[in-house]
């Protein structure tokens, strides 16, 4: 890896769930595996990482992590989603009784949980907040990676499914302090987040997945974006990853550039998992979307990936 050069992987909503046969694990297993035999330096998970927030998923999740020797603060970063702290209804007859079980989880227990699985990923960090974590600041190559907790607490009115999405106003005041400490030693800056900053479309079809995604999707937005728009944008942040909604999604806003992971695991049609690419040289930022198709067997013959290039590239000259 050389100075300044940085080559990044970016996955999310790998919804690990031992409740179902179709746990995702063989299919989370099979992306790292496809990760591992790139040229990457560094993994991003952008949050909902297991689905029911089970403790005997986050220590899955974990020991698949430490198999492919990703258990390091140089080598992974993560964000927790919603469902690694509130979890979702598994069944039909459990929508109507999810927002009571949101309103006895005990966030902050949850969230403490969250950490203490991947315990490793935030050792060397130059800012960690003392309020819990988040936000915090890595620098790996010259490049600054700001991770942000958006898992709003549940509220009666403004979150009775636990999905909205909230960063406060500590971790704000924060994350100006972060940014106006390090812009000027960091080559590039890209934040890591698990709320979308977009408006994603309806879901079409009567299963219950389906149902429940757009349920969720109509009480899954990130509160107050626009001000959040306009930190990242005063301090010029070059990229934000993050996931949330199941879709593949590349979009810029006010000059930044933003991309969706979310269907790592869900949301593409057939055998389709996602993963996004991140290369950096210097200034310049270019990204690229993988869709690889799923074998059990583990056997993927190249003629299987299907390749999506969308170059964004920026130079020293365009910064302002």
């Amino acid at each position: 890896m050389k100075h300044n050069n940085l080559n990044i992987a970016h996955i999310s909503d790998l919804h690990l769930n031992s409740f179902y046969s179709e746990s995702n694990y063989e299919k989370i297993e099979f992306i790292l595996n496809f990760i591992r035999k790139k040229n990457v330096d560094h993994l991003v998970v952008t949050g909902d990482i297991v689905d029911n927030a089970s403790s005997l998923d986050l220590q899955s999740i974990r020991e698949l992590f430490e198999k492919y020797n990703l258990l390091d603060s140089t080598k992974l970063s993560v964000v927790a989603g919603n469902h690694d702290i509130f979890g979702s209804a598994q069944t039909a007859e459990d929508l109507l009784q999810f927002p009571d079980r949101c309103s006895k989880t005990d966030y902050d227990a949850k969230l403490s949980e969250f950490i203490l699985t991947f315990r490793e990923t935030f050792d060397d960090c130059i800012y960690t907040s003392k309020n819990g974590f988040f936000p915090y600041a890595k620098m790996i190559n010259n490049n600054l990676i700001i991770g942000l907790n958006s898992v709003a607490r549940f509220s009666v009115i403004k979150n009775p499914f636990a999905s909205n999405g909230e960063i406060n106003g500590e971790q704000l005041s924060e994350l100006h302090s972060i940014l106006k400490d390090y812009r000027n030693e960091a080559k590039n800056i890209i934040l890591l987040v698990h709320h979308h900053f977009y408006k994603p479309k309806n879901r079409k079809g009567l299963t219950f997945s389906g149902l429940w995604q757009n349920v969720e999707k109509r009480t899954m937005k990130l509160r107050k974006k626009k001000r959040i728009i306009n930190l990242l944008n005063k301090f010029q942040v070059d990229l934000v990853l993050h996931g949330h909604v199941h879709e593949e999604a590349d979009y810029e806003k006010r000059n930044i550039h933003f991309l969706n992971a979310g269907a790592s695991i869900k949301g593409l049609k057939g055998k389709q998992l996602l993963i996004n690419f991140i290369e950096i040289s210097g200034k310049q930022i270019n990204t690229s979307t993988h869709k690889i198709k799923f074998e059990k067997s583990g056997d993927r013959r190249d003629d299987n990936e299907n390749h999506y290039k969308h170059e964004k590239e920026f130079e020293e000259s365009e910064i302002f």
